[in-house]
């Protein structure tokens, strides 16, 4: 019998640009019989190939090309990566690109501050799971939901016909439970910990970093994919997709699929999981978590058409836009904290000022205040310098990040309150305002000091 020679072959690869295209790329190339090993590196563009006998490229663009994929050897890759909009190096007409897109987006911002379009916005639909919902629809016609798709159709077209509608829906069930469950246990013991710690106004600049580094890695700026690569969850896939137990029936082992998706790498989950951290409220954490996997959903029905959607140049000019306002909203939340110390360096609060003067009791200023779960009512007062100020908070239904309040420009550091009477101190020294907020920043006020 002839021995049949292992070899390494390294070849250029376009169309990767998240972790979970390493993820698909591999599990897609190991189906091929005469692969053995695959190690893509997104960052550079390239697959390593361990294979036995002759590589196919045409055999491996058969199995890639429907989910946006296009391989080349070295000689061609010089050719064709100019071609189209799925090379992967920089060029300058692509940062000014970037740029463009990003002026574009300031002067919009612009506008829309001068309307006082953006404070509702930010204080009601960015906190609902209607807004999660959105986001997963956004997340879906991403590459993060490739991996998911690849494993749901791969896994669904193998069975039986008469097993693959309950397959599919077990598939999408496990899908949205595992993402609750996760949500709701985030929100549990990662919310306790973070109570107990009294992160205060580090949560902001934690959730800024968070967003930003996505931002960055959607423009291929930084890459998360090294750090995210870790996580268990595409072990865990990879094993049961490959392996497919013979213990399990098909819709259980769908079910346990689909739960394990919640793991797999993706900046756009990330993203909602740092904010369900934030809510406090395991419940409202798991509905959040569950809104965002629902979102997700129609698009594992239209997998194929996705992948070649994302092969046109509008597709990136989407992502372009969505990468710059993560980062955007990322670096608001570097603002809000950068507020509640005084700097004000930009704000989604409107100039004009509501707030009527707190009445003097006892030497005291007295500020009246409700927190309840649409934030703190009312939200802006007048107090004068150098006098003391009661705050008298009454908490109604506080189950989220309006149950914390901090003022640190005036000493208030982060406080945790309880349902019915609170009460906080402090006297104003310099005249100008005192930002106060929640925990995250997602709900604040100002003092005006006079």
């Amino acid at each position: 019998m002839a021995h049949i020679t292992t070899n390494t072959t390294t070849i250029k690869i376009t169309g990767m640009h998240c972790a979970s295209c390493d993820i698909l790329v591999k599990l897609k190339l190991k189906v091929l019989h005469n692969i053995t090993e695959v190690v893509p590196n997104r960052d550079a563009g390239l697959i390593t190939i361990t294979h036995k006998g002759a590589l196919s490229l045409d055999e491996i663009n058969g199995v890639l090309c429907e989910y946006g994929y296009k391989v080349y050897s070295a000689d061609q890759a010089v050719v064709q990566s100019s071609e189209g909009s799925m090379a992967t190096t920089k060029s300058p007409g692509d940062l000014q690109e970037t740029l463009g897109i990003a002026a574009i987006l300031c002067i919009l911002y612009y506008f829309a501050n001068q309307f006082d379009l953006l404070s509702s916005v930010a204080t009601t639909s960015s906190a609902t799971t209607s807004g999660a919902f959105v986001l997963g629809l956004i997340a879906s016609i991403s590459t993060c939901m490739a991996t998911t798709g690849a494993v749901f159709t791969s896994f669904v077209n193998k069975q039986a016909k008469t097993q693959v509608l309950m397959t599919a829906l077990s598939f999408m069930i496990g899908r949205v439970l595992s993402y609750g469950a996760f949500g709701y246990a985030l929100a549990l013991f990662g919310g306790a910990f973070l109570r107990l710690v009294q992160f205060g106004s580090g949560l902001n600049l934690l959730m800024a970093a968070i967003l930003i580094l996505v931002g960055l890695d959607m423009l291929h700026l930084v890459s998360l994919g090294k750090i995210l690569s870790y996580l268990p969850g595409r072990h865990l896939l990879l094993s049961l997709e490959e392996k497919r137990s013979k213990s399990l029936k098909p819709w259980m082992s769908a079910t346990l699929l689909g739960g394990l998706t919640y793991l797999l790498p993706c900046g756009f989950t990330l993203s909602t999981q740092a904010y369900a951290l934030t809510l406090g409220n395991p419940v409202q954490s798991a509905l959040l978590m569950m809104a965002f996997a629902l979102g997700t959903l129609p698009a594992l029905l239209g997998i194929t058409l996705l992948s070649k959607v994302r092969t046109h140049h509008f597709y990136y000019l989407f992502l372009k836009v969505v990468a710059l306002i993560i980062i955007a909203v990322g670096l608001g939340y570097v603002a809000n904290t950068a507020e509640l110390y005084g700097y004000r360096l930009i704000s989604l609060q409107s100039d004009s000022f509501a707030g009527e003067s707190a009445p003097i009791e006892n030497g005291k200023q007295i500020v009246k205040m409700t927190a309840r779960s649409a934030g703190y009512f009312p939200s802006e007062f007048v107090v004068k310098a150098g006098i003391p100020v009661e705050w008298q908070i009454t908490g109604k239904e506080i189950n989220g990040c309006q149950g914390t309040i901090q003022a640190p420009k005036v000493g208030v550091s982060l406080v945790v309150l309880k349902e019915g009477e609170n009460k906080v101190e402090f006297t104003p020294v310099d005249k100008g305002y005192v930002t106060f907020s929640c925990s995250m920043g997602m709900f604040s006020g100002r003092f005006k000091v006079i």
